[in-house]
């Protein structure tokens, strides 16, 4: 955990941000908002987002690559893409999931939340011992807010917490400020020099419209000749709500990809935002032409092509 905040802290700490919502309403509103509200800092602070919005976790073998923001709730254990052992953090990661007795037991892989955080790769992780009601458990949006303005792991959780000595624990290097240097300080190289141009342009066009940020985006992808750009970009839109957008931008990155992996997780997003646009009938087309594709037929991620489909009618 010290290893991963300070190699962080000293190459940057690039990659996504995934967003797990519940839809709970009356009295768990506030937890929801909490998640949205993270979401839009991530998204302000140019971290590409992938949000999931269906009422059940992140489902099995959901591909979440360069995961190094993870908030979510609501379940006892860990459960979903996030606790099969082919899932990693990448190094730094910070991730928590809101539950009364997520930290109830710690020296576990698979039950509760904690300890299971910890052991696919999360340098820092908090929850809770027993229950303190929502309202006084960590509030997300705050710790974000603090994370992102370059407060250390200690001073954010600190902020957002709203009781102390109560049911509440914080696990990782106190002292680990992934954003110190300011966000966008470091521009990465590899898949994540496209992490860091992403955010660099987001940061830039602050005061641009979304159209102007995003055609900005489009146009840095084809120069680069960068998939994986065109593919920030596409989460971007759908963060936005604009889902036609972002489906026509999963597929030109599909189109471009060049690694299997990639391909076959870009077509079930774009699967994914068909079904959220009430276009199930294309989703479903899309998800068994990936199926009868022999180019995907070893991917982890057919699995969740399987189950995505199979929650759709067939």
């Amino acid at each position: 955990m010290i290893d991963d905040a300070i190699h962080a802290e000293q190459n940057g700490l690039l990659g996504r941000a995934v967003v797990d919502l519940a839809q709970k309403t009356g009295m768990y509103q506030e937890g929801e908002e909490w998640l949205k509200n993270s979401a839009e800092s991530f998204r302000r602070a140019g971290i590409p987002v992938y949000i999931d919005r269906s009422e059940a976790v992140l489902r099995d073998y959901w591909p979440l690559p360069d995961t190094i923001l993870y908030f979510g709730w609501y379940t006892d254990h860990i459960a979903g893409a996030l606790s099969l052992p082919s899932f990693q953090f990448k190094r730094g990661a910070i991730a928590c999931h809101l539950h009364s007795f997520s930290a109830s037991v710690i020296r576990s892989h698979d039950k509760a939340w904690v300890g299971p955080l910890l052991s696919h790769g999360a340098a820092v992780t908090f929850g809770n011992v027993f229950e303190p009601y929502l309202s006084l458990t960590l509030h997300f949006d705050i710790f974000n807010k603090r994370l992102l303005e370059g407060y250390t792991v200690g001073e954010a959780a600190w902020n957002a917490t709203p009781a102390l000595s109560w049911m509440n624990v914080v696990l990782g290097d106190p002292l680990y400020r992934p954003y110190g240097k300011g966000l966008g300080a470091k521009l990465g190289s590899g898949t994540d020099r496209d992490y860091a141009l992403y955010q660099g342009t987001v940061k830039r066009m602050a005061g641009e419209t979304d159209a102007n940020i995003k055609n900005a985006l489009t146009e840095l992808a084809e120069k680069r000749s960068s998939p994986q750009l065109l593919e920030l970009t596409a989460l971007l839109a759908a963060l936005q709500s604009k889902l036609p957008q972002a489906i026509d931008l999963f597929e030109h990155a599909g189109f471009a990809a060049r690694e299997v992996f990639d391909m076959i997780r870009l077509q079930l997003y774009r699967a994914e935002m068909l079904r959220r646009t009430d276009k199930a009938d294309d989703a479903r087309r899309l998800l068994r032409e990936v199926l009868k594709d022999d180019a995907y037929k070893n991917q982890t991620a057919r699995a969740a092509v399987e189950a995505l489909l199979q929650d759709m009618g067939g």
